[in-house]
């Protein structure tokens, strides 16, 4: 029965997941266009910047190289790794709850695996590569072989997790020192097993490419500019969103904590894990909501748990109620019952008023109506999400929608003019076959991967932090457009690299718009080409263009 119960679960994800495949402007296709490069021979950190640890592209890399480069497989590690996850936490509830009868163990296994997957903020994050999904899918599976009494196969799990994403670490950190349950052998095993595979990668990649390696992968993150106070208020943004997961935990805790023994250690660990990474990110200056994903895990774990210690009490005290001396389990159940029906009834709007002023205020006054998007391949399952879950496509303010509302709220503001800036950028290609793409990173690398066409320099990560940072200069980009004249440019109306205002003097002056495109929610994105030599038209001489970019950045910072 768990099995099958598991199985529809991840049949549902997977139908949700549908709708990740309608694109949205943001920095995957900073990652599919790197994997690509990697795949052809290219490396991160030498031959183009890549800000995440190496493991990240790999997975996408090798899909590449068996299959070749498709938006759809780019996709397939994200997926399978949040639903790796999914399947841990059955694995992790089913293994640990060897005292409770089958049924128990069977239900609080699934609540555990449902619970993780349909809460909000893990459904958003489960729609975009960025190497959150695949990190904690590690942890995961290094957490189930714990589990399984596999504590070297565990370590180099572990190890795999911040290799990929470092936000990673302070939840691997703590599944290593969770082996110790398992005695001190288990503990040195793993540790030896994660330290040093961890190690043996930063080795090797320095050893690679140099200190280009340090520089991208750490550097870059201290120098990031960032919001004093940021991290606390996204931390409030989270546990606002998931307050059915958190209050359901907190319940979870309370049932296994007031029992003794191994449960009582392995809850507390569980709920350091998840306190562990709520403080490491939440005293970052720049963050977001993805960061605290690594918390999803332990908090669905003890949401299993005490469903199941709660249920099981009540079980064993129903045929007994009657007789003489029969006591309520009022420590295994209705203590746990009663924090969950405070936290999620009268509690629930006060408490995550607290937690979070602004998202509070946000859902009292924010309304918004939305246009259903088809998710591709769903077919006639289309209809049945849609009278589901839609809500008419119109949030309104005051009344809150459901995870899986919310969620396709927002896969439903869509880049959908994305297929025709493919197809632009390709018809330029057949023309000129020397044609080359540049522009914002949320938007360029997507459709320079789909198309098939190069960036030049391998310039795929433009994002704003970088000229800030310092590690990118706008006399860098002008360079490299004088050098490849047959470059487009993707630039939007807001933010990204289309903010900077010596960029837009300089496509102005040495560019002409091919087309402008706009989208459903009146965003606009114009494709710029070069003017042909010869044309009347003002040019800035290069002299100029480190101090107007010096002076886009200062006025960026301010």
């Amino acid at each position: 029965m768990g099995l099958g119960l598991l199985g529809l679960a991840l049949a549902a994800f997977f139908v949700m997941q549908a709708f990740a495949l309608l694109p949205h402007p943001a920095d995957e296709g900073i990652y599919f266009y790197g994997a690509w490069r990697l795949s052809q021979g290219t490396w991160p950190y030498r031959d183009f910047f890549h800000a995440h640890p190496p493991f990240h592209l790999l997975p996408t890399t090798l899909v590449f190289w068996l299959f070749g480069p498709s938006e759809l497989l780019a996709r397939l590690p994200t997926c399978l790794g949040a639903a790796a996850s999914g399947m841990a936490a059955f694995g992790i509830t089913w293994r640990t709850l060897p005292d409770v009868r089958a049924c128990v163990r069977a239900g609080a296994a699934v609540w555990a695996t449902t619970s993780l997957l349909f809460s909000e903020s893990f459904l958003k994050a489960s729609a975009t590569d960025t190497g959150i999904c695949q990190a904690t899918g590690w942890l995961a599976l290094g957490a189930w072989l714990l589990t399984c009494g596999r504590p070297m196969a565990a370590g180099l799990a572990v190890a795999c997790a911040p290799l990929t994403l470092l936000q990673a670490a302070p939840a691997a950190a703590t599944l290593v020192l969770a082996a110790g349950l398992r005695g001190r052998q288990s503990l040195l095993r793993t540790a030896t097993a994660a330290g040093g595979l961890y190690t043996a990668v930063h080795l090797l990649a320095w050893g690679l490419v140099g200190s280009a390696f340090w520089q991208q992968v750490y550097g870059f993150h201290l120098d990031k500019v960032g919001t004093p106070g940021e991290g606390a208020r996204q931390l409030g943004f989270v546990l606002f969103d998931n307050w059915t997961l958190f209050a359901l935990a907190v319940a979870g805790a309370a049932a296994e904590l007031a029992r003794s023994g191994g449960s009582r250690a392995l809850a507390a660990l569980a709920g350091l894990s998840a306190g562990v990474t709520f403080a490491a990110m939440a005293t970052r200056p720049r963050v977001f909501p993805f960061y605290f994903q690594p918390a999803f895990l332990p908090l669905a774990l003890l949401a299993g748990w005490g469903s199941a210690r709660v249920a099981e009490s009540l079980l064993s005290w129903w045929p007994l109620r009657r007789r003489p001396g029969a006591r309520w389990p009022l420590r295994q159940a209705l203590g746990p019952l009663l924090a969950a029906l405070a936290l999620l009834g009268p509690l629930r709007e006060p408490l995550r008023t607290w937690v979070s002023p602004r998202r509070s205020e946000q859902l009292a006054t924010y309304a918004q109506t939305y246009g259903w998007q088809d998710a591709p391949g769903l077919g006639p399952l289309n209809a049945l999400v849609r009278a589901a879950f839609w809500q008419s496509g119109v949030r309104v303010p005051g009344r809150e929608a459901h995870a899986l509302t919310q969620y396709l709220w927002q896969r439903s503001r869509w880049l959908d003019v994305q297929p025709q800036l493919v197809s632009a950028v390709k018809a330029e290609a057949a023309r000129n076959p020397r044609t080359l793409l540049l522009g914002d990173s949320t938007v360029a690398p997507a459709v320079a991967f789909a198309a098939g066409v190069r960036i030049p320099g391998d310039v795929v990560d433009t994002n704003v932090q970088r000229f800030r940072a310092g590690n990118l200069r706008l006399d860098e980009v002008f360079a490299l457009l004088e050098a490849e004249p047959h470059t487009l440019l993707l630039i939007g109306d807001s933010g990204g690299l289309g903010s900077l205002p010596a960029l837009r003097a300089y496509a102005q002056q040495h560019y002409q718009p091919l087309q402008v495109f706009s989208t459903r929610t009146a965003s606009r994105y114009t494709l710029w080409r070069r003017r042909p030599r010869g044309e009347p038209g003002y040019k800035r001489s290069r002299e100029t263009w480190p101090r107007a970019a010096e002076n886009d950045i200062n006025a960026a910072s301010r």
